[in-house]
């Protein structure tokens, strides 16, 4: 399945830039020299509501330009691979079982081309 570029959960006591920072070099090999200059895009919330429990989330969206060329490394072993996929076919994909629904939610906020993760081994044809 397709998902963000990295992700991951927010740490108590540590603020949303400093985990994005750390989330890029740890999953994606992005180095601080580069990921320090992610910008805030935008957050989505979510509600799950099961029986008597109730779980909140909120999505930090991050924008960061990569430059040309430059490729992730899968450093912690939660990525199978990355892709970069322009947006016009990202809209195609969003909704479909191939991409996590939060991945699809944050495209929709995004513009230009975004790079995916993949978190499992390509499906076969």
């Amino acid at each position: 399945m397709l998902d963000h570029l990295v992700a991951g959960g927010l740490p108590h006591n540590m603020k949303c830039k400093e985990n994005i920072v750390k989330e890029y070099q740890e999953e994606a090999g992005i180095p601080k020299s580069i990921s320090t200059a992610a910008a805030p895009a935008g957050a989505v919330s979510d509600m799950d509501i099961s029986g008597y429990c109730c779980k909140r989330d909120v999505l930090f969206s991050y924008d960061l330009k990569l430059t040309d060329g430059f490729v992730p490394n899968k450093e912690d072993g939660e990525v199978h691979s990355f892709k970069l996929i322009p947006v016009n076919h990202v809209a195609g994909l969003r909704f479909s079982d191939l991409v996590v629904l939060w991945a699809s939610l944050i495209s929709c906020l995004d513009t230009g081309t975004m790079a995916l993760s993949s978190r499992s081994p390509p499906l076969e044809d």
